[in-house]
This record gives structure tokens, C-alpha cells and sequence, in this order.
């Protein structure tokens, strides 16, 4: 007679159901690593064998808040520990002080600089730099998305780009200029490769590491005399463009991949009071349509 696996009631035993559970609805490795990371700490003077019925949330809370770090990284740990409790199912969630920090975006002039072809005389890594730099301000992918591209990813006939490994876990389709396209032609044409392998590789034709595409967006900055290093602030500069530029809230939530809308709200009310107009009216209209079409 088979036996039922006797249920873990513990702590340590909810956590481990939770990541699984996060990883069974999609969530990345990378993801789901940084909810180790986050809980890890929030737990660390809790005893992991205690029963969820004997945890008290608020001594945990008050931990959180009573560390020596700053208000954003206490709002994260915060955050990362209502994921989980009500993943749990519990009633009382704590409190949490959103912190809303004023989002960096590259300016006009600097993303000039950033997107002018370089000279015929360029390194490959130079050149790849500025593809990768190209292929976010056009469809605002996420670094981690960035590096696990694959060749047979990207359509340059029909300038669209498939990407198979996003925080949600979701495939998406995204459009891309004909400038990025022309761009990446020419890179593939040098980089050569199967294509099952990494778009964008080092020298040996490797995957390009998480730091080994942080300095080298870095160095590439650096040398068009922008100090702004961050690859991030490129998505951050994708949807503000986006913005101003009239763009649909509801398309913008798909192309940067968000579940619901309330990041690209967030995305908006961080740049300025007229992007937040702008906002405000296209979801009126959004939800206005939304109705309609529920009338009929």
C-alpha cells in the first residue's frame, strides 16, 4: 500500500513548495534565485523547523525595518516577504512604505551618442556592444533576456525578435527597426555561428557572462563620453520613449513583458506629471473600450 508523503509545515518546508511552485508557473532561475536570496535574509534569525502557525510576521517585520540598510532595500525584503505570505494564504499582510525612486532614463544627447554607428575600424566587441545597445532601445528586453538570444531567435526578413527566456517565463515576439536589423546583419556576417548558438558571444563564441556584459556596456559608454553605464537605463529610456512618443500603455505592458499594468503605470508616474496624463488617459480609454465591449 503506498504511503502519502506526510505534508511540511515548517518554514523551511513552505519555502522549498513556494520555489517550486514559482518555478512551475514560470518563473526564471534567475528569479527564483533572487527570492533565495531575499528570504534567505528575511529569515535569518528565524528557525527554519518552526510551524507556519507559530511564526509571528510582525517580529519579522520589525526585523526587516530595525537593519541597518537603506529605506528601498527594507521596502524589497518587505515586498519579498508578502509574495510569500500571501502565497500562503495568510490574512494579515504587513505594511510596507512604497518607496518611489525617481527612475534614470539617457538623455536625447547621450543616447545620440550611443546609437551612432561606429567606424569601419571598430573591435567585435565594440560593434556587439552597439548591436545589443540598438536591439533594447527598440524593443526594451531585459539584460538576462539579452544574453540567452539565440541566432535562430532573431527573423531579419521579417525584423522580428523571439525571446524564449523572460522573468515571467513567457515567450515573447517583438518588433525591431530596420536599422537594428542592417546592424545585426553585419555582426552575424563576422560573427559567423550556428544557429543554436548565443547571438551575442564573447571572442571564443561563448554565452557572454552577466559581469562580461555589464563592463562592456561600461567600456562602450565610457567611450562615446557618456558616464550613465547601465544597460537597464536603456529599458528604463525604452519606455519613456515609448511614452512620449504617444505609444499604447497596454502594448507597452506587453513589450516590456509585465504581467499586469501596474508597472507600466509605475514607469510613468517616474518620469514626469505629463507622461502620467498621458498615461491616465490611455488607460480611461482602455477601460472604457473594456466596457463597451462587455455591454454588447
Amino acid at each position: 500500500m503506498l504511503k502519502m508523503k506526510k505534508q511540511d509545515d515548517t518554514l523551511r518546508g513552505k519555502l522549498e513548495e513556494f520555489y517550486k511552485d514559482r518555478e512551475y508557473n514560470g518563473c526564471c532561475a534567475y528569479t527564483i534565485r533572487g527570492y533565495r536570496q531575499k528570504l534567505r535574509v528575511v529569515f535569518s534569525q528565524t528557525d527554519l523547523d518552526t510551524t507556519i502557525d507559530k511564526i509571528d510576521w510582525n517580529d519579522i517585520v520589525h526585523f526587516i525595518n530595525s537593519k541597518d540598510i537603506t529605506d528601498y532595500s527594507k521596502f524589497s525584503y518587505i515586498k519579498e516577504l508578502r509574495t510569500f505570505m500571501n502565497w500562503l494564504g495568510v490574512k494579515e499582510l504587513p505594511k510596507s512604505k512604497h518607496i518611489e525612486t525617481v527612475k534614470e532614463t539617457y538623455t536625447d544627447e547621450e543616447l545620440k551618442k550611443l546609437m551612432r554607428k561606429p567606424g569601419k575600424d571598430c573591435s567585435f566587441a565594440e560593434y556587439r556592444t552597439w548591436c545589443i545597445e540598438l536591439l533594447v532601445m527598440d524593443t526594451g528586453v531585459r539584460a538576462g533576456t539579452i544574453r540567452e538570444i539565440l541566432i535562430r531567435d532573431v527573423d531579419l526578413t521579417g525584423c522580428i525578435l523571439v525571446t524564449r527566456h523572460n522573468k515571467t517565463g513567457h515567450t515573447q515576439v517583438l518588433p525591431f527597426s530596420k536599422t537594428t536589423r542592417d546592424a545585426i546583419k553585419t555582426y552575424l556576417e563576422s560573427r559567423g555561428g550556428a544557429l543554436g548558438s548565443y547571438l551575442f558571444c564573447d571572442v571564443y563564441e561563448n554565452q557572454l557572462s552577466r559581469n562580461a556584459l555589464r563592463l562592456s556596456v561600461a567600456r562602450f559608454n565610457k567611450s562615446r563620453g557618456v558616464n550613465k553605464t547601465s544597460i537597464h537605463l536603456l529599458r528604463h529610456s525604452f519606455s519613456r520613449k515609448w511614452l512620449e512618443n504617444g505609444g499604447n500603455v497596454l502594448n507597452l505592458q506587453k513589450m516590456l513583458g509585465h504581467t499586469t499594468l501596474k508597472m507600466s503605470e509605475h514607469y510613468a508616474k517616474i518620469f514626469d506629471s505629463s507622461l502620467l496624463e498621458q498615461y491616465k488617459s490611455n488607460v480611461e480609454c482602455l477601460k472604457a473600450k473594456r466596457n463597451r465591449i462587455a455591454r454588447q
